[in-house]
């Protein structure tokens, strides 16, 4: 893909993509310039990858046919004025950065082609999940080019209502922290029972990992997969009997729902 691509930020996310677009041969490291202020940071990925570097915002931009927004969204809003200045027309500008409206986005840009995503931090093994929305601006050919870049690293959905971006953020963009502090909680559980720290924590990390592929490889769905694990007044029964009396899933739903509601406030205050 011979596509002129800038990502502003440096961070992890934009190291992620770096990484990731130069692993599938998405793009090649000629085309790509990453955009930061810290000059060592810069260095590290120019000697990483071979990429363009550059701390000037303006000059890093100008020439672009994707830009890619990977800061903070509370240091946004002065990239995206700079920003304004020196786009292209034509160019497609991606935003990964929670809470940050679309409107928002083509206010302070002045610039109508825009997407904007949810990503999370399993893209960091090009294992992640992208939840994304464009503008009726962005053409057919540009979607195609988004769809690339997002599955470069992991899988991706398309979304045509902005309010299940706000819910992707309490789903699958918070979803690896429930997963961690569900690992957790069975780790401390097993330390209970007897198992060592180490012990414990091979058991449930080989758990998670082994159930994660099974529900990724196998056609049966979650329910049914539970259900073949679960004999009738067996262990696992047991178990999910207590979750069940203690309203497991329900205090899961409102935890998503919080969530939510925490992200269609934060959009209200970028």
């Amino acid at each position: 893909m011979n596509t002129r691509l800038t990502i502003i930020g440096g961070g992890v996310m934009g190291e992620t993509m770096t990484e990731s677009l130069l692993k599938s041969r998405t793009l090649v490291a000629s085309y790509i310039t990453v955009v930061d202020l810290n000059a060592p940071r810069l260095a590290q990925l120019r000697r990483r990858y071979k990429v363009q570097t550059q701390m000037d915002l303006q000059q890093g931009v100008k020439n672009a046919e994707v830009v890619i927004l990977a800061v903070k969204p509370q240091h946004s809003r002065e990239a995206m004025e700079r920003m304004a200045d020196v786009l292209s027309p034509g160019a497609l500008v991606i935003s990964i950065m929670a809470g940050v409206s679309l409107k928002t986005l083509q206010t302070t840009l002045k610039h109508k082609r825009v997407i904007r995503s949810m990503p999370n931090t399993p893209a960091q093994l090009q294992e992640g999940m992208t939840v994304w929305m464009a503008t009726g601006q962005v053409s057919r050919a540009q979607k195609k080019l988004a769809q690339s870049i997002f599955s470069s690293f992991g899988q991706q959905l398309e979304v045509t209502k902005e309010e299940l971006i706000d819910a992707a953020t309490a789903v699958s963009g918070s979803g690896p922290a429930y997963v961690f502090a569900f690992a957790e909680y069975l780790i401390d559980a097993a330390c209970k029972l007897g198992f060592s720290k180490e012990q414990a924590t091979l058991l449930v990390e080989q758990t998670v990992r082994g159930a994660a592929l099974l529900l990724d490889q196998s056609d049966d769905d979650a329910s049914t997969l539970r259900e073949r694990v679960t004999s009738k007044k067996g262990t696992t029964e047991a178990a999910l009997n207590v979750f069940r009396r203690e309203r497991l899933s329900q205090r899961i739903s409102r935890g998503l729902t919080a969530a939510y509601k925490r992200a269609k406030e934060l959009s209200k205050l970028l």
